[in-house]
């Protein structure tokens, strides 16, 4: 079966379908031909292996995709040489479990052992499109409104890397600039209305988050209340309302009450 990104879904109930096909072709042989002791040795070495091919076929996909990556500098060597490491040692776990489940059958029926082998390539294809769905999805952190996606359809994405840029509800703001001559007038804590110009005659509550300790824009002397004003203490003021339709980057105007 070849793996089509496209139409996951789809061959997982495909796959799946074979799965419940082989288990029961291997139930009606084993039942008839091997003791109940005997079966849950199997089954135990079966789930080894199982858990086995799992894993194998994960460092395959990583191995592949470190491939891609270091052709395209996004990955270093070592790493790369991290993931083939990693996918000889599963494959020789695997050959080691098989080995020793082909021990535990020696000397039962040649179909029991045919029908596993259809049992453990359709468990094989399931886990192998599980992984790649789970690569598919990409999960946020928490709640929150896409700010900005610059990915494309076919990009690769190296570890770690930024895939979309979050605007948290909770995590909107404005920063203000306070003259030296007003900053009595705003302390943290206090509430203030916030208008944009996209909504004229509409305010929104904030609240005065922080404000700087230190001044900015200083000139080298100030001798006058004008030229005081011309250094700024940075303020942060909180949105608490309106953000279901105020976006980051917008203009805003903060009214400090005296």
């Amino acid at each position: 079966m070849v793996l089509e990104k496209g139409d996951l879904p789809a061959q997982r109930l495909q796959a799946e379908g074979q799965l419940e096909q082989a288990q029961g072709a291997l139930a009606k042989v084993s039942s008839q031909h091997l003791s109940s002791a005997r079966r849950a040795e199997i089954a135990g070495a079966q789930a080894r292996l199982q858990a086995e091919q799992a894993t194998l076929e994960k460092t395959r996909l990583d191995d592949d995709r470190m491939r891609k990556l270091l052709a395209s500098g996004a990955a270093t060597r070592a790493d790369a040489e991290n993931a083939a490491l990693a996918l000889r040692n599963s494959t020789a776990q695997v050959a080691a479990l098989r080995a020793g489940l082909e021990q535990l059958l020696h000397g039962t029926p040649q179909d029991v052992k045919t029908a596993q082998g259809m049992v453990d390539a359709a468990k094989g294809r399931v886990q192998q499109i599980d992984v790649m769905l789970d690569e598919l999805t990409i999960r946020a952190p928490r709640a929150a409104r896409v700010e900005a996606l610059d990915l494309r359809p076919g990009d690769i994405l190296a570890p770690n890397a930024t895939a979309v840029r979050l605007l948290e509800p909770d995590q909107l703001y404005v920063r203000i600039y306070v003259p030296e001559t007003q900053i009595g007038h705003i302390h943290p804590g206090m509430t203030v209305r916030i208008s944009v110009d996209s909504f004229p005659g509409r305010t929104f509550a904030g609240r005065v988050e922080s404000v700087a300790g230190e001044g900015e824009y200083t000139p080298r002397n100030l001798q006058t209340a004008d030229e005081r004003a011309d250094q700024v203490f940075a303020a942060r003021v909180r949105i608490e309302q309106g953000m279901d339709v105020l976006r980051a980057g917008m203009a805003a105007f903060v009214q400090v009450p005296r």
